[in-house]
């Protein structure tokens, strides 16, 4: 997973943030927001900026958690089953009754 991603524990809890350049970006616009002459306008962009960056985080984290689910290619044959075994069965009776009918042709042939 690349830097800055939210990864999301089985349990459904967030291990702490692992610091590098996301966890700076955050601190950076908290300090500029904690200024003693920072402007309201300052104070709420930052907090905008805070709002933002945290539902993004919910959103990759997500993301990241239906990515894992894609490609569990376990979970996947677990929850689709039915219709592999419908569909390799469908496969089954069409190769069989395709066999059939040209072991009948050969027949047919030779027998002429």
């Amino acid at each position: 997973m690349g830097e800055g991603t939210a990864r999301v524990n089985t349990d459904g809890a967030r291990p702490p943030a692992s610091g590098g350049r996301r966890a700076a970006n955050v601190a950076d616009t908290m300090r500029a927001v904690e200024i003693p002459g920072a402007t309201p306008r300052v104070r709420e962009l930052g907090e905008e900026i805070g709002d933002v960056r945290r539902r993004l985080d919910v959103l990759v984290g997500e993301l990241d958690r239906r990515r894992h689910e894609a490609f569990d290619w376990r979970r996947q044959l677990r929850r689709h089953a039915e219709g592999l075994g419908i569909a390799a069965i469908a496969i089954s009776a069409g190769v069989t009754a395709a066999l059939i009918y040209w072991i009948h042709l050969i027949r047919s042939r030779s027998r002429t």
